[in-house]
């Protein structure tokens, strides 16, 4: 709970942060854009947990929080689609204030890969 968070604790957290916006600034001086999964597992039920290899846990989204909490531009495309119906993403992340370059590469892989596939069950 935040009222169990001390100033210490918060001022690491920020510095943290910081560190990986530097890393990533360094690592954008060599690539335009990185590619990742958007998600390490299964999304969960509604109400429930997400799943990495089948087993419910709460980091089933831990690719998309670093880039949150460095405040990269990012956005996802399909990629596919899961044994389970459910899409796999394939997530585009841009340097900071990268925002266009993160669209132009979503559009580009949206092309190549074309439309994503209807999931079976799902047909309208």
């Amino acid at each position: 709970a935040r009222d169990q968070v001390s100033v210490g604790d918060h001022a690491r957290a920020l510095d943290a942060a910081h560190a990986a916006n530097l890393r990533l600034v360094e690592l954008f001086e060599q690539a335009p854009v990185l590619l990742c999964p958007t998600t390490a597992g299964r999304p969960p039920a509604p109400g429930g947990v997400g799943t990495i290899d089948g087993r419910e846990d709460m980091n089933w989204v831990r690719f998309t929080f670093p880039f949150n909490l460095t405040r990269n531009p990012a956005g996802t495309v399909c990629a596919g689609i899961g044994e389970d119906g459910l899409p796999v993403g394939l997530q585009v992340v841009g340097p900071q204030h990268g925002d266009l370059e993160v669209l132009r590469t979503m559009a580009a892989l949206e092309q190549v890969l074309g439309p994503p596939p209807v999931a079976p069950g799902f047909a309208g």
